[in-house]
C-alpha cells in the first residue's frame, strides 16, 4: 500500500527494512526497489544505519535500482562488519554490472581496508568483465596471500578472455605471479598444453606442482607430460603428478604408476596405490606386490584398491595379510575379501 504512495512512502519503508518480520523487511526491499529514482538517496544513507537488517536490505535493494550514484557508496559498504550485508553489496553491484567495473578495478587497490580488496575482486570475477583482467592479474602478487587467492578464482570464472595474459605471466620473474597463474589456468580449464608443460620445468617446486594440477584437469592430451613429472625431484610435484593420472586413468600410465609404486615417500607411493585402483584391472598384479610395503598406510590403501578392484587373483595374497601385524591392515583385508568374494 505505501509503495503506491510514491516519494512520501520512502522514509516509513526505510523503516520497515529493520521489522522484527522477514516478509515485511522483504516487501519494503522490493517497494523501494519499484519506487526507483526517489528512493536512492535515502537507501544509500540507509547503509550506514545503526540496524545490520536495515544496511543488508538496503544494499539489496540498490542493486534493483541501478542507479549510476549507488556505486561508490556500495563500494564503500563493503567495509561492513557484517558479512550479510557485504554479500548484498556484492549481490548489488554485480546487478548494476558494467558501470561498475572501472570502480572496483580502482578499489582493488584500497590501503584502507582488506576487505574492499577481498570483495572487489570477488564481485569482479561475479561481473566477467575482461576489462578486469590486467588488474587481477596484478593483484596475483598482492601481499595478502587471501587477495591473491581472491585474484586467482576471480580470473578462473572471467574465463577465456583471461587465458593469453595468465600464459605471458607464466615467465614473470616473480614465482607467486607464475605459480598463481598457473592455478588459475587450471581453474579456466584451459587447453593451454604447451605452455603448462613448458611450466614442469620452472626452477620453482610450487608453480610445477601446480602446473601438474592444471594438467591434470585438461585430462588425456596431458597423459605423457603427466608421466614424465612422476620423476620431478620434489615429491609433491610427483604426488600431484599421480593424482592427476588417476582420476584421466588412462592405460599409458599404468607402468610409470607401477614404477611409482617403490618411490622413496610415502606418500607418493599410497597415492600410486590409489591412481592403480582407480586404473583397475591391469594394475592388480603391481599392487599385490605391495602388500609387503614397509609403510602400514601404503598396505592400508592397496587392501582397500584391491577390494575396489575386486579381482579374484588377489584372494589368496589378502588371506595372507590377514596375519599383518597392523590392525587397521587386517580390518581392510577382511573388508576386501567380502567384497571380492561377494561380487565374484
Amino acid at each position: 500500500a505505501l509503495r503506491e504512495l510514491g516519494v512520501p512512502a520512502v522514509e516509513p519503508l526505510i523503516n520497515a527494512l529493520k521489522d522484527e518480520n522477514p516478509r515485511a523487511r522483504e516487501n519494503a526491499v522490493w517497494a523501494l526497489r519499484e519506487l526507483g529514482v526517489p528512493a536512492v538517496e535515502p537507501l544509500i544513507n540507509a547503509l550506514k544505519h545503526g540496524d545490520s537488517r536495515t544496511r543488508e536490505n538496503a544494499a539489496w535493494a540498490l542493486g534493483g535500482i541501478k542507479d549510476s550514484r549507488v556505486i561508490e557508496p556500495l563500494i564503500r559498504a563493503m567495509r561492513d562488519e557484517n558479512t550479510r550485508v557485504q554479500e548484498n553489496v556484492v549481490w548489488a553491484l554485480i546487478e548494476i554490472g558494467s558501470p561498475a567495473v572501472e570502480p572496483l578495478i580502482f578499489a582493488l587497490t584500497d590501503e584502507e581496508d582488506q576487505r574492499v580488496r577481498y570483495r572487489a575482486a570477488e564481485t569482479l570475477g561475479k561481473i566477467k568483465d575482461a576489462r578486469a583482467v590486467e588488474p587481477l592479474i596484478s593483484a596475483l602478487k598482492d601481499e595478502d596471500s587471501r587477495m591473491r587467492e581472491n585474484a586467482v578464482w576471480a580470473l578462473g570464472k572471467i574465463g577465456s578472455p583471461a587465458v593469453e595474459p595468465l600464459i605471458d605471466n607464466l615467465k614473470d620473474p616473480d614465482p607467486r605471479i607464475r605459480e598463481n597463474a598457473v592455478w588459475a589456468l587450471g581453474k579456466i580449464g584451459s587447453t593451454a598444453v604447451e605452455p603448462l608443460i613448458a611450466s614442469l620445468k620452472d626452477p620453482d617446486s610450487r608453480v610445477r606442482e601446480n602446473a601438474v594440477w592444471a594438467l591434470g584437469k585438461i585430462g588425456s592430451p596431458a597423459v605423457e607430460p603427466l608421466i614424465t613429472a612422476l620423476k620431478d625431484e620434489n615429491a609433491f610435484v610427483r604426488e600431484n603428478a599421480v593424482e592427476a593420472l588417476g582420476k584421466i586413468k588412462d592405460a599409458r600410465a599404468v607402468e610409470p604408476l607401477i614404477a611409482n609404486l617403490k618411490d622413496p615417500d610415502p606418500r607418493v607411493r599410497e597415492s600410486a596405490v590409489w591412481a592403480l585402483g582407480k586404473i583397475g584391472s591391469p594394475a592388480v598384479e603391481p599392487l599385490i606386490a605391495r602388500l609387503n610395503d614397509d609403510d602400514p598406510n601404503v598396505r592400508e590403501n592397496v587392501v582397500v584398491a584391491l577390494g575396489k578392484i575386486r579381482d579374484e587373483r588377489a584372494v589368496d595374497p589378502l588371506i595372507a595379510a590377514l596375519r599383518d601385524v597392523n590392525p587397521e591392515v587386517r580390518i581392510n583385508v577382511a573388508w576386501a575379501l567380502g567384497e571380492i568374494t561377494t561380487f565374484s
